[in-house]
């Protein structure tokens, strides 16, 4: 089975309140789409994939695209998640892959583990998905309405996973309709009739959108390298 992972780090990151479009902002000298790209490289079963970067941003990111197991193809994205997505899709198609994996570069703290037990369910289509902790209400702007019941809600991560051919033509028909900014990959999937696999996240694979994500990222990164106490 040919296996390829396509990388969306388009976004500019207007949240963050920086300068830099959000893939390229360093955490530990490393820019953001970095961290999880290497951890595909790493991963046996993958062949390679797509980086899909801010226009004007491809040859900055290709800099970083050295000593890599794989090969990467840069390619510039679109206005929205959606719209890059489906044109890292169609950069894949030249290399007649059978699943891939799409991945929000902002998620720095992919594991490899994850990544291979998404792809243990290959060929069907599967998330990452975390139980939600919190209580949860639907609400009319400032008020309430009622509280929804938590057990039967799930906090989706990236990667997901799914065949080919068939999330390349989810989001052909979300073009056809008009649809342009769908939320990720599984939504446009199970919007055509697509069934979708549910599996164990991750707690640490948090997405960097506000400056406070920042910091916790970089507060995760010294307690992770801290030598453990006696």
């Amino acid at each position: 089975m040919r296996i390829y992972a396509i990388i969306l780090s388009a976004g500019q990151g207007e949240r963050l309140q920086e300068k830099l479009p959000k893939g390229f902002l360093k955490l530990k000298g490393k820019p953001l789409f970095l961290w999880s790209l290497e951890v595909f490289d790493q991963t046996e079963e993958i062949q390679g994939g797509i980086l899909v970067v801010p226009e004007n941003w491809e040859e900055e990111a290709q800099k970083y695209l050295v000593n890599l197991r794989n090969k990467w193809l840069i390619r510039k994205g679109g206005p929205t998640r959606q719209e890059s997505s489906f044109l890292g899709l169609l950069a894949l198609e030249p290399l007649k892959p059978d699943y891939v994996l799409i991945h929000d570069g902002a998620r720095p703290f992919l594991k490899k583990e994850l990544v291979q037990r998404l792809i243990r369910e290959a060929p069907q289509a599967v998330i990452p998905v975390l139980p939600a902790q919190e209580t949860l209400i639907e609400a009319d702007e400032n008020w309430a309405l009622k509280t929804v019941d938590r057990k039967r809600i799930k906090i989706v991560q990236t990667p997901q996973g799914f065949p080919y051919r068939r999330i390349l033509e989810a989001h052909r028909l979300a073009q056809e309709e008009g649809l342009t900014d769908q939320p990720d990959d599984s939504s446009i999937y199970l919007r055509y009739g697509g069934r979708v696999k549910l599996v164990q996240g991750d707690w640490l694979n948090l997405k960097i959108t506000f400056p406070e994500d920042l910091k916790l990222a970089n507060f995760i990164l010294r307690w992770e390298n801290e030598e453990p106490s006696l």
